[in-house]
């Protein structure tokens, strides 16, 4: 979710080449951080929206109605995504592309942070706890294991209290089946 927040910096390099590469327009929707997927998605598919109006009807970009409509997304972006082409019934694409689609939970999300955080810590490979984070001034083992405790804790208040997403992985399972499965 910290990467939605800004796509012009996360992901600037990568749709730079695809728009160059593909001679393509590029739209691209913020979201804040935010346990309300359903509000999110909602936002961010109205954003789109509106983009691509803009982009047809301003005479400045002369961009036609005819041009085809391709939508890429990451993680959770993915998750938004689809809960937003569920809603709204848009058939009318060239494409559709998922990268990473992340549908965790929010305990689960925790972990995936301890796991980029170990990885991030022990990146040059020895296991010493002296990898990238160490040299940032983030790594060495006492900031790890009290930084594993804080997630540990987090994990079990999540579960107690109940925090979830909305909707969550078993109800986003039922909209992708019954949105987009086969049988």
């Amino acid at each position: 979710a910290g990467l939605g927040q800004f796509p012009h910096i996360a992901y600037s390099e990568f749709l730079s080449r695809i728009s160059k590469r593909l001679n393509a327009a590029i739209i691209a929707a913020p979201y804040p951080v935010s346990l309300n997927h359903f509000e999110l998605s909602k936002m961010t598919g109205e954003a789109l929206r509106r983009g691509l109006i803009q982009c047809e009807n301003n005479a400045g970009f002369a961009y036609p109605q005819s041009l085809p409509h391709f939508f890429l997304s990451h993680s959770l972006g993915g998750k938004l995504l689809a809960i937003a082409l569920a809603a709204s019934g848009v058939r009318d694409l060239a494409g559709i592309g998922l990268m990473s689609y992340n549908n965790f939970g929010f305990k689960d999300t925790l972990s995936m942070v301890k796991s980029f955080a170990d990885d991030f810590d022990n990146g040059d490979g020895d296991g010493d706890g002296n990898g990238f984070g160490a040299q940032a001034g983030f790594g060495g083992q006492p900031q790890s294991a009290m930084f594993d405790q804080v997630l540990e804790f987090a994990g079990q208040t999540v579960d107690m209290l109940g925090f979830e997403f909305t909707p969550s992985p078993e109800d986003m399972d039922r909209i992708v089946n019954m949105k987009y499965g086969t049988d």
